[in-house]
């Protein structure tokens, strides 16, 4: 099988058609929670960009955009916590049935608010110290995503923070023998594979801040994974 990596596949993926099925979905959005915990790197991208820029004795937000099973928020909660640091957060997810699964297994959690909501819809929650998202941007086409990173610099006070798909050879293979190991029953194999092939490179991400018309950087992390800071205006 042939795979073109030079531009970003355009494909809708399984997961994000509304009337696809609930069961493969949710069981999806856990499987995710384990490739997230072994490869996202977003206990990294956290630790670095908001754990050691917040301070003791004064409160912080932030929001996580695209939440899904909310196992990440609970982790950054925690991680505060241990260090002593005060923390909520806003999760928000467009799918209400992923949104109706994060509350039955974190909905009583401290410092955490679970919201069915858009990312366009940000300014409705007013001006968080910081933003998170991990797995969004793919889901976008490029102007989508120049839009979202305009939003994001203009409501953060303090960091908006994207961690995505690298798009090559490596992550795509690589990704392909886990899942064909270990991946069933779900749409994670193929929506998987697919979210490489609509992943970026990181000249991409560093053109599309540029014309958000916002200062930041793009960083790689290993495997596969690309990190773009926004900064705030």
């Amino acid at each position: 099988m042939t795979v073109s990596f030079e531009r970003r596949a355009e494909l809708p993926e399984l997961m994000d058609l509304p009337d696809c099925d609930e069961s493969r979905l949710l069981r999806t959005v856990q499987q995710f929670r384990w490739i997230n915990g072994l490869a996202a790197r977003y206990r990294t991208s956290l630790r670095r960009y908001v754990l050691d820029d917040m301070r003791p004795g004064r409160a912080y937000r932030l929001v996580d955009v695209g939440a899904g099973g909310c196992e990440i928020a609970v982790w950054l909660l925690r991680a505060a916590a241990r260090r002593g640091l005060r923390l909520t957060v806003t999760a928000i997810d467009s799918d209400p049935r992923i949104v109706r699964f994060a509350r039955s297994r974190y909905g009583t959690v401290a410092g955490l608010e679970i919201r069915e909501m858009n990312a366009f819809d940000l300014p409705e929650l007013g001006r968080p110290d910081y933003l998170f998202s991990n797995h969004v941007l793919h889901h976008l086409p490029d102007a989508k995503v120049v839009e979202l990173l305009q939003l994001a610099g203009k409501v953060t006070r303090r960091a908006a923070v994207f961690s995505d798909l690298e798009r090559s050879p490596l992550s795509y293979w690589g990704y392909s023998g886990l899942a064909t190991v270990f991946l069933h029953r779900s749409f994670a194999r193929y929506d998987g594979r697919l979210s490489v092939r609509k992943g970026f490179r990181a000249g991409e991400l560093r053109a599309f801040l540029q014309r958000a018309g916002h200062q930041g950087h793009v960083e790689k992390l290993f495997p596969g994974r690309l990190v773009m800071v926004v900064q705030p205006n």
